[in-house]
């Protein structure tokens, strides 16, 4: 009876880790694709606001031209999309390496997703073996010749 009641309380136990370990493995997905979604936000607003360098201008002496809509924005936010316009129109060596992890962080993670929608690639691959060359030269007999 004793033996029973122990085989019945491990079954539950090993049941309970299961779904233990199942809950907390969908869990640990959950929060990895949060942390992706973050992270293609983050690094996309900034790729975007990059692209405001066009909107920006510069007078002969060097002070900056702002579009108007951006003086409506909050004075950080205003100071933000400067700094990243003034970043994009500089040599591409001197541009801040943040700029381009933003822009490779978004490109992965946009590379990785596509790739996961297209399933998975089947390779047609044939293998060939040839058997090893035959001499060319046929062995010739050789003919002793007296002078």
């Amino acid at each position: 009876m004793n033996d029973r009641k122990t085989k019945i309380q491990n079954n539950l136990v090993k049941a309970r880790t299961e779904q233990l370990m199942q809950i907390s493995k969908q869990t640990s997905l959950d929060t990895l694709k949060a942390v992706e979604d973050k992270l293609l936000a983050d690094s996309s607003s900034i790729v975007v606001d990059c692209m405001g360098f066009a909107e920006m201008g510069f007078e002969s002496d060097g002070t900056e031209i702002t579009p108007e809509a951006w003086n409506d924005l909050p004075d950080n936010e205003k100071a933000r999309k400067i700094r990243l316009a003034k970043a994009v129109w500089m040599p591409s060596s001197d541009v801040p390496h943040g700029v381009k992890m933003a822009q490779e962080v978004m490109i992965g993670i946009l590379k990785t997703r596509a790739a996961k929608e297209t399933g998975t690639r089947i390779l047609n691959i044939e293998n060939a073996s040839f058997p090893a060359p035959s001499p060319l030269v046929k062995e010739l007999d050789i003919i002793d010749v007296e002078e």
